[in-house]
């Protein structure tokens, strides 16, 4: 129910306007009129209507002051003006004040019925389209704890798209910043039980997000391997030794806060500050050098500006062998897959010098690169369920041998699965081609016409083509053409040159050149033979 309030000082007026909603809109409620402008503000803070019908004259405060009144009030309230004065300074001061119509009196009964019904589909529009802003904000509220920790994962694989998208989401500029990775202590854990040790992080994780405000606005990942991301964002022009001393400051609470209330120990490496979001990769590589060499500094709070003069030999994850063998596997060879795949393994692991939780760590980006492939592929449904589900038997794996034919055995079940997938698309591909061909090959016909036809280029139709059938796209054609020349040659009278037009040959002689190239004989020569036959 929308409501309505009508203020005009003669009652017969109020009268005409509530029988005349009442009759043709029964939508709408009046729930008060009122004579005074004064006593229509005083109306409006009791009910606060959707619309309101204002005389201009009034005793007291006039229709233009109360609107006014209400206006400074933050109403959202529709107003239309009733006045018998056409006076150009009312309509002009009315309009300020953003009214919806001005009326003059006497108000012909079709006209205020237009305006009125103008003015409520206004208001329903509007109803309509704060429900469903109202909606998305309950939904993204209800996903916005996910939004964050993906928005931190894509931080850790290097993804700016996804990171752009995923801030804007958000509302969170992370264009400058820093980052901070915190690693718990592995014997301060004490847990053996892999579930008990997930649940045990994820408490932390919570706890950190939480119970201090001062992080904000900062994005929080969940454990990995146990270690968290958090992306801060900075506010401002502040100095670089304000930036150092502030992220100490927070990283020094986490520690006390989650070693007071979990008896958990946890480490700091810290990036120094970022200024584009093209710069985010490089200062998450900085946290990731600083936590993982943290023992060599003497510290648990470290920031990488203070001590990067002491980095000797840094780890910079392989991205461009990753393309690579994600190329591979998209390609479904495997074998491939698997060359491009070993060289990642070897340069991991001798870089971090065989460092298992290090190299396991490191190695997670490629997983989710995997998991992205497969998602991005919309093979998510297509067996590969396990893999993308199966994180927890990632994070188990003890020692490099394990991770090494972990991966291969996933790497060769992907691309495996990703061959079968494009196999079975080409042979699709091609069973539509060859109905096309065999119900088009008496008209002139290209392979740029049935690549077209089937969606894909010619060049790579043409490769396909000759894969699965040993023979070109022309020599294909041919066939057909030739074998239904025979059928015609023998079942029909016709002569030579018809046959040619019907097969789709606009010349004779050639058409007789390539009928002897694949028989052995002309035409005529073949009639002949099999009529004696």
């Amino acid at each position: 129910m929308i409501k309505v309030i009508i203020a005009d000082d003669e009652a017969l007026e109020r009268e005409v306007y509530k029988v005349l909603i009442r009759r043709h809109f029964p939508e709408l409620k009046v729930v008060a009129e009122v004579e005074t402008g004064r006593k229509a503000i005083e109306a409006f803070e009791i009910h606060k209507p959707e619309l309101m019908l204002m005389d201009v004259k009034m005793p007291g405060i006039n229709g233009i002051e109360a609107i006014e009144e209400i206006r400074k009030r933050n109403s959202n309230s529709k107003f239309i003006v009733v006045s018998a004065y056409n006076y150009f300074d009312y309509a002009k001061e009315a309009l300020k004040l953003g009214i919806e119509d001005y009326l003059l009196k006497p108000v012909a009964k079709d006209e205020f019925i237009n305006v009125i019904g103008g003015v409520l589909q206004k208001i329903k529009l509007e109803k309509r389209s704060n429900k469903e802003e109202l909606e998305i904000k309950e939904r993204l509220r209800s996903i916005l704890p996910v939004l964050e920790i993906e928005t931190a994962l894509a931080v850790m694989m290097g993804d700016d798209d996804r990171i752009r998208r995923y801030a804007s989401l958000l509302d969170v500029d992370i264009s400058s910043g820093y980052i901070a990775i915190g690693m718990i202590n592995e014997e301060s854990l004490a847990i053996n039980d892999e579930m008990e040790r997930g649940l045990m992080t994820e408490k932390i994780q919570v706890y950190i997000k939480d119970n201090m405000p001062e992080l904000k606005p900062c994005l929080i990942s969940s454990f990995i391997a146990n270690k968290i991301v958090l992306v801060f964002s900075l506010q401002g022009d502040e100095q670089d030794y304000d930036i150092r001393d502030s992220a100490f400051k927070k990283m020094l609470r986490i520690r006390n806060a989650v070693k007071d209330n979990f008896k958990v120990k946890m480490c700091f490496g810290i990036s120094e500050a970022h200024s584009s979001l093209g710069e985010i990769r490089h200062s998450y590589n900085q946290a990731l050098t600083v936590i993982n060499n943290i023992d060599s500094f003497g510290s648990d709070i470290v920031n990488y500006g203070d001590i990067k003069g002491e980095i000797v030999k840094q780890f910079h994850y392989p991205y461009e062998m990753e393309k690579q063998l994600l190329e591979k596997i998209r390609l479904g060879i495997t074998e491939h897959a698997i060359r491009v795949f070993v060289g990642i393994f070897d340069y991991t692991t001798e870089t971090l010098e065989c460092n298992v939780n290090r190299v396991k760590f490191e190695l997670l980006q490629l997983y989710f690169a995997l998991t992205r492939l497969i998602y991005e592929a919309g093979n998510e449904k297509s067996g590969l369920r396990d893999f993308i589900t199966g994180k927890d038997r990632y994070y188990s794996l003890k020692t490099l041998e394990e991770i090494y034919h972990t991966f291969e055995e996933d790497i060769r079940l992907i691309s495996d699965r990703f061959r079968e997938e494009r196999t079975k698309r080409a042979k699709g591909i091609l069973f539509l081609a060859v109905r096309y061909i065999n119900e088009n090959y008496m008209r002139e016909l290209t392979l740029e016409e049935v690549a077209k036809q089937v969606c894909v280029s010619p060049n790579y139709f043409s490769r396909m083509f000759k894969n699965e059938y040993s023979k070109s796209f022309i020599d294909y054609l041919t066939h057909i053409r030739i074998e239904e020349a025979k059928k015609l040659i023998l079942k029909s009278g016709r002569n030579i040159s018809d046959i040619c037009w019907e097969v789709g040959y606009s010349d004779p002689n050639y058409f007789t050149k390539v009928f002897k190239k694949v028989t052995g004989l002309t035409p005529s020569e073949f009639k002949d033979i099999k009529l004696v036959k």
